[in-house]
């Protein structure tokens, strides 16, 4: 099964990062399912860290979330930096250990700003 059929079938949503189009697309598909109640994972730096610190967010799962009235829930992953190096290769891992904590939701705001600075706070206590 090719990369983009199997990430169809397992119900992910697929984004061409430097298609405009393709980008307002899943916006808009991530909305419908915030709206029927469906949960979504964002990595809101948009790739992963070459050095393992977090960093700066991107604002559009935040935008997403406050259109699709849905709370966030951040998420702290440490140590995936050792066991998935950056430019490792897709899907090679190595031993190692991965905390994850997960924090409480956030709450909806108009600033999508100070909405995105506490929301990598609370990611960044649990790092």
């Amino acid at each position: 099964i090719q990369d983009d059929k199997a990430m169809y079938l397992t119900g992910h949503v697929a984004l061409k990062r430097m298609d405009g189009r393709s980008q307002a697309q899943t916006f808009k598909q991530c909305i419908n399912l915030l709206k029927e109640g469906v949960s979504i994972l964002v990595f809101p730096e948009g790739t992963r860290s070459r050095d393992g610190k977090i960093k700066a967010f991107k604002s559009g799962a935040f935008k997403m979330a406050r259109r699709g009235e849905a709370p966030v829930v951040p998420i702290s992953l440490d140590g995936t930096s050792k066991v998935m190096p950056h430019g490792s290769g897709f899907l090679r891992f190595y031993p190692g250990v991965v905390n994850i904590t997960i924090h409480e939701a956030t709450q909806l705001t108009t600033d999508v700003d100070e909405w995105m600075q506490g929301t990598k706070e609370q990611i960044s206590s649990a790092m």
